[in-house]
């Protein structure tokens, strides 16, 4: 497991801050929200607001939410970060070994964070922000600050601008006697 602290062998695994964590899912949501609002606000541009359907409102929110999903499971799949955290040069990364959480860790990460928010919107009606706070509240803990979705899919939130370019697993984790091989025998 990746940990905060100091390994001998190598440099120091830094946790992203939260508020940087927090500005990168701002940039997200600007990036997918304003211009569904513009293109809603363009498409229903004749309508009073008394005459404002909630179902059309609805199925608009839980549209960005799915385009949201779909932003954050490629981008993390992909690359270990979207385009707010890209901004933010923060990474996501699997906690076991540093790697790039791919499509089931990437896919575990968004499910657990949008899934319930797509749910209440279309199953219940409600507001989708009550869920993404008690998922978030879970970041606040030390040393890791996982968040709910983070615990669920076992990833990380890293800073790479306070690891430096370069960043490999080998240099920061120490060796498993099960994974990694013995060291060479000097004669």
């Amino acid at each position: 497991m990746l940990s905060a602290h100091d390994h001998p062998d190598g440099p120091t695994v830094v946790m992203a801050p939260l508020l940087r964590r927090f500005f990168a899912k701002l940039l997200d949501g600007i990036i997918i929200g304003l211009p569904a609002a513009i293109f809603y606000a363009v498409v229903h541009s004749g309508e009073s607001t008394a005459n404002m359907d909630i179902n059309k409102l609805t199925g608009f929110v839980g549209a960005v939410l799915i385009v949201s999903a779909v932003h954050d499971l490629v981008g993390v799949a992909l690359w270990g970060q979207t385009l707010g955290k890209y901004a933010m040069g923060i990474r996501v990364r699997r906690a076991v070994d540093g790697t790039l959480p791919g499509w089931s860790s990437a896919g575990l990460r968004v499910l657990s964070a949008t899934g319930p928010q797509i749910i209440s919107v279309f199953a219940v009606g409600s507001p989708p922000g009550l869920y993404g706070l008690v998922d978030n509240a879970f970041g606040l803990r030390k040393p890791l600050h996982q968040c709910l979705h983070d615990r669920m899919a076992r990833t990380v939130v890293v800073d790479e601008r306070a690891m430096g370019p370069v960043w490999t697993p080998a240099a920061v984790l120490p060796p498993h006697p099960r994974w990694d091989p013995p060291p060479p025998r000097s004669s």
